[in-house]
């Protein structure tokens, strides 16, 4: 994997944020942004192929990153800005997780300065639901790329073990990316899920 030299690392939350209209975001118009964002800042930092390396992304774009592992709350607060720069705080859970969780908080930053002009209620989803929606896309769009889950999984990867290694994602993640993109049947889908009741 290559990573670009960056000199001024705000540039590239600038220009990642650039993609984003000034205005609210319908609802399914908030994920196509996401993906945009997530396939621009990969392409930014010339990064080409997977696991993306989310600790040398949260050093060039100089976001420090505090893993606590006293708490069992995932993400005890939210992303801040303080003594000019990023600082994020999040529960060591497993690496894959917390790799996903640090992903979702970066989507966070970059929406900052919005507050919650993209993101309006609709009649099912509160501002604060659509943000983590749109936070959880990003996620997944930015450790397991389109291109990159079509690639693989042309080449026979279609075991969600395999595919969550190659990537450094969490199962969970995988099987809701997989079902997303398409590649996988509803009744694959299901019977992954856990049983209730």
């Amino acid at each position: 994997m290559a990573i670009a030299n960056i000199d001024e690392p705000s540039w590239i939350l600038r220009e990642v944020r650039r993609l984003v209209p000034h205005r609210s975001l319908e609802l399914a118009e908030d994920l196509e942004v996401a993906e945009r964002q997530a396939g621009r800042l990969l392409d930014l930092l010339d990064i080409t192929r997977p696991p993306v390396s989310l600790a040398e992304i949260t050093v060039l774009l100089d976001i420090r990153v505090t893993i606590d592992h006293s708490t069992t709350v995932i993400v005890p607060a939210e992303p801040e800005w303080e003594a000019g720069g990023w600082h994020m705080t999040v529960a060591h859970v497993s690496s894959r997780r917390t790799r996903a969780v640090v992903a979702h908080q970066l989507k966070h930053i970059l929406d900052d300065q919005y507050g919650s002009i993209l993101y309006p209620p609709t009649e099912l989803l509160t501002t604060a639901d659509r943000r983590d929606r749109a936070a959880a896309h990003f996620s997944s769009s930015l450790l397991m790329p389109r291109d990159w889950m079509e690639e693989t999984w042309g080449h026979g990867g279609h075991t969600v073990g395999a595919i969550a290694r190659r990537f450094g994602s969490p199962e969970a993640m995988v099987r809701a990316r997989l079902a997303a993109l398409g590649m996988t049947r509803p009744d694959e889908f299901r019977s992954s899920l856990p049983l209730v009741g």
